[in-house]
């Protein structure tokens, strides 16, 4: 099992999210457990990101489809991967995962960066402007 977690101020574990306390509930009581302990992403940047993603998606008309969006702009930023179709032969390419367990902060921050400077080529939105409206969302 796994699950998300943050230690608060009196050292107890609180689950991020409904779904990770759902996971947490089940743990049994007094028994040993194993636990690996990392230290995740920034969450509020990692919200950031999908701020970003919406504040351009619902100011542009190219696309219906905001997963079809994250996807292109993900790959014109070059975060993707080549994979072989095993049935055509034909190379697709497909967009690197930006989940927490594939990316740390350092990463992230090159991507993210790497993705407003994409926006500004193909959308003409501006990358300082982009950031004082995001910052407007924290």
């Amino acid at each position: 099992m796994k699950f998300y977690a943050q230690i608060d101020f009196q050292n107890k574990i609180i689950p991020l999210t409904d779904f990770d306390y759902d996971i947490f509930k089940k743990i049994k009581k007094n028994k040993e457990i194993s636990i690996e302990i990392k230290q995740e992403r920034n969450a509020k940047f990692h919200r950031k990101f999908f701020v970003l993603l919406n504040l351009v998606f619902e100011n542009q008309d190219k696309t219906n489809n905001i997963d079809d969006l994250r996807e292109d702009l993900t790959i014109a930023s070059g975060y993707y991967r080549e994979k072989l179709n095993t049935i055509t032969g034909e190379v697709e390419i497909k967009p690197k995962s930006i989940s927490f367990s594939q990316m740390d902060n350092a990463e992230f921050e090159v991507f993210y960066n790497s993705f407003l400077d994409t926006i500004n080529r193909y959308f003409g939105m501006d990358k300082k402007e982009l950031l004082e409206i995001i910052e407007q969302y924290f």
